[in-house]
C-alpha cells in the first residue's frame, strides 16, 4: 500500500497515493473544489500563501487542500495499517491509522473528503 504522507500542524496524515493527482504550488487546471482541511480538523486557518497543495481525484470529483509540508511517499505493509476505530466514527475524514518507524499517521478517507469539498463549495 502506497501513501502520500503530509503534515498539517501537529497532524501526521496519509492519503492513498492512487487518489493523488498532483502535488505542488502551481494552479490546477479545470474545475477543482478547494477543501478547507484545517477547518475540518478544528485548526486555525493559516492562509494559502507559500503552502504546498495536494490535488486528489475520487470518482468524478477533483479537490485540493493546503498542507504545511509534504513528507513523501511511503510504502506501508498491511501489518502497519489498522482500520479507524468505530468509537471515533463521528469524524468521517479518516479511514484508518498507520505506523511507520516512530510516527503514527492518520489515514484520510478521500471519498469523505470529496463529499466535504462539495459541501464547502455550496
Amino acid at each position: 500500500m502506497r501513501f502520500l504522507t503530509i503534515n498539517i500542524s501537529d497532524f501526521h496524515l496519509a492519503i492513498n497515493a492512487e487518489d493523488v493527482v498532483a502535488v505542488g504550488k502551481s494552479p490546477s487546471p479545470g474545475r477543482v473544489h478547494m477543501l478547507n482541511l484545517e477547518a475540518l480538523l478544528g485548526l486555525k486557518n493559516r492562509g494559502e500563501e507559500g503552502r504546498p497543495k495536494v490535488t486528489c481525484r475520487r470518482g468524478n470529483k477533483v479537490f485540493e487542500f493546503k498542507v504545511d509540508r509534504i513528507l513523501g511517499l511511503e510504502e506501508l505493509s498491511p501489518q502497519d495499517v489498522a482500520p479507524w476505530p468505530r468509537l471515533l466514527n463521528a469524524n468521517r475524514l479518516f479511514q484508518g491509522v498507520a505506523r511507520q518507524a516512530d510516527r503514527l499517521f492518520l489515514i484520510l478517507d478521500t471519498g469523505a473528503m470529496a463529499d466535504e469539498a462539495g459541501r464547502q463549495r455550496k
